[in-house]
């Protein structure tokens, strides 16, 4: 598992991939909320993620509830087939608004 994370003033894109699974969820979860922490709005980039289980869609989840109660924005940018099977299968399509990604200064 790769994250990769890109800050520019205020603003925090996190690039996630290979897996978000119970095995990665402790780290991606931390660098969630340390990202929350200290910017103003949050991408979470999720084009490459290859596995997502019920754990992983947990955190995203929990991403925009933490954001509600911080009154931070979270976007949820460059979904795939998988990410987008998981949230049919949940019937959550509707509920995660995803944007294409664009690219962020490093």
């Amino acid at each position: 598992m790769t994250i990769d994370v890109f800050t520019e003033n205020r603003h925090c894109r996190i690039r996630i991939e290979e897996e978000l699974t119970i095995y990665t969820a402790s780290v991606v979860g931390a660098t969630i909320r340390d990202a929350m922490a200290s910017h103003d709005s949050v991408a979470i980039d999720l084009t490459g993620v290859t596995e997502i289980d019920t754990a992983g869609l947990q955190l995203l989840l929990v991403a925009k509830k933490e954001a509600l109660l911080r009154q931070r924005l979270v976007k949820f940018i460059g979904h795939n087939r998988v990410i987008a099977e998981c949230l049919l299968l949940v019937n959550l399509a509707n509920f995660f608004k995803f944007e294409a990604p664009a690219e962020m200064a490093a």
